[in-house]
């Protein structure tokens, strides 16, 4: 009888409690964004697909609106489902904040660098790193070449395994954008076989997986300090600590190598700028600097590899499934390249199906298909909806890129969809492509992406075609194989060297 009293007082509880957050955010705030009703303590995390959360929310839209509301523990957050009102909230700077949380701030330090801050402190930090990353390579001939360097070792290294399946694929292209990147950034070009690259990588994968796997990190940051094993914080903190030790002694090595005169790379104009700063207000300014470099690095070294090599492997599994759009991409680039030289980022302009198949790649991929995290400044109203300040808020980009209504046959690869009806321009302007987000906050790395694609692109499809492993199955391109990133399911593909033949000459023979 006391174990039925128990269990009668604890459901009680359970639906008291649901029922006061239902009142407390859907009726003292009646224009609150309508959602699932939350369960206590842990929100709708466990009424989703842990594996693809973002497909819940897709489902949910169709019941609660373009814009929606969700729980997550105790964090309020919104999806926005539609690229209109997606454009429109995060172009405004009331809805340009990054959530103060646990999993969101851990590698930075705290609102610093650009990811993850805010205000003045965001404005300084992206204004410096964009500019002065133009002046070591990005848009520039330099970077095109470190990419061309790093592309050329893929190359290499897909001759050797001629004819067997290729290991790691992701991994090796992972490498080669990471190498690029980091060069720029601290002058340092390692071989993608490298053991100090391979950790490098290694620091970025592992963190990705440990967040993921553990939600209770993002939803429930203070079970760490109760369950620090359990709820992967132990296993997560560890590998911060060692990118944070890795970023740090790179730093200390440069202030020890640098001499007044011209900057060598990123990290030593950076340290220049902390030098002359007196300031004690400025973000750039002794140790508010020295924790803003670390955390610029961060933002650098994680959101400039891991996407671009996940788009570029998604890249190899659409187009060995889809081999007519295989032989398009190479017609075009046998006609405007061909086989005596290598890809340049001018041949771009004369290349539109190449462009509409990285615009397609990009769009069926969503890699990032929430984007990454905004927040509200102030309380507010947003389309006569009332959104409290702090307030998480997503795009889902995933949605927005699957939405049939917008695309027709989204789950179909047609990079045709991107280009004018003779083929001969690519259409650029489409409001509902967003695989850099949008707005005020909008990737800085997007010009440096899309880069990268055309110049992997072109110089594998150039040299090999992909075709896949015989005795492997061909996974579900729609399906995926999620971590932080939306990577696709492993898969087995052999690159085929191409074999070229050049005009044949025709000798007349007298009559």
């Amino acid at each position: 009888m006391s174990l039925l009293l128990s269990v009668g007082l604890f459901i009680s509880a359970f639906l008291a409690t649901t029922w006061y957050i239902y009142q407390h955010y859907h009726r003292k705030h009646k224009n609150y964004p309508p959602g699932p009703i939350p369960w206590p303590f842990l929100g709708n995390v466990l009424q989703v697909d842990g594996k693809h959360i973002y497909i819940s929310f897709m489902e949910w839209s169709k019941t609660y609106g373009k814009i929606m509301s969700v729980k997550l523990g105790f964090h309020r957050a919104l999806v926005i489902n539609d690229p209109k009102m997606s454009r429109e909230m995060f172009g405004d700077l009331t809805f340009s904040g990054r959530p103060q949380a646990y999993f969101v701030t851990v590698l930075s330090g705290g609102c610093n660098g650009i990811l993850v801050s805010e205000g003045n402190v965001w404005e300084a930090q992206r204004r410096f790193t964009l500019r002065h990353l133009r002046d070591f390579g990005f848009g520039k001939n330099i970077m095109q070449d470190l990419i061309m360097d790093n592309a050329q070792e893929v190359i290499t290294w897909m001759r050797q395994e001629a004819g067997h399946p290729l290991p790691d694929l992701q991994r090796r292209l992972s490498l080669a954008v990471l190498n690029s990147l980091w060069t720029i950034i601290s002058g340092q070009r390692y071989s993608q076989n490298d053991p100090h690259l391979k950790a490098l990588l290694d620091s970025i994968q592992e963190g990705a997986i440990a967040i993921t796997r553990h939600p209770f990190l993002i939803v429930a940051p203070w079970i760490r300090h109760i369950l620090p094993t359990i709820s992967g914080y132990t296993k997560f903190q560890k590998v911060v600590d060692k990118m944070i030790g890795f970023f740090r002694d790179t730093i200390e090595e440069h202030k020890q190598s640098m001499v007044d005169g011209e900057p060598r790379d990123f990290i030593d104009s950076y340290l220049k700028e902390m030098k002359r700063t007196r300031d004690r207000t400025s973000s750039f300014y002794k140790d508010a600097g020295e924790q803003n470099l670390r955390a610029v690095v961060g933002d650098l070294f994680q959101a400039g590899s891991e996407t671009t090599a996940i788009t570029l492997t998604w890249s190899i599994l659409f187009l060995m499934t889809h081999q007519d759009a295989q032989r398009k991409l190479q017609k075009e680039i046998d006609h405007v390249i061909g086989q005596s030289r290598s890809p340049v980022l001018k041949d771009r302009l004369k290349m539109p199906y190449t462009e509409a198949v990285i615009l397609e790649v990009s769009r069926m991929a969503s890699v990032i298909p929430l984007g990454v995290f905004h927040s509200a400044l102030v309380d507010t109203y947003f389309h006569d909806f009332y959104i409290p300040k702090g307030t998480w808020i997503w795009t889902n980009q995933y949605a927005i890129h699957m939405d049939p209504h917008v695309w027709g046959d989204p789950e179909n690869f047609h990079p045709e969809r991107f280009l004018s009806k003779d083929g001969k321009t690519v259409l650029r302007t489409h409001e509902s492509w967003m695989p850099f987000s949008t707005g005020k906050r909008q990737c800085p790395g997007e010009s440096l992406a899309r880069d990268s694609l055309f110049l992997f692109i072109t110089s594998i499809f150039q040299k090999f075609t992909a075709v896949p492993e015989p005795n492997s199955p061909i996974p579900d391109i729609l399906d995926s194989d999620d971590a932080f990133f939306r990577g696709p399911k492993p898969f087995s593909v052999i690159m085929k060297e191409r074999v070229i033949l050049s005009s044949p000459i025709i000798i007349t023979v007298g009559e």
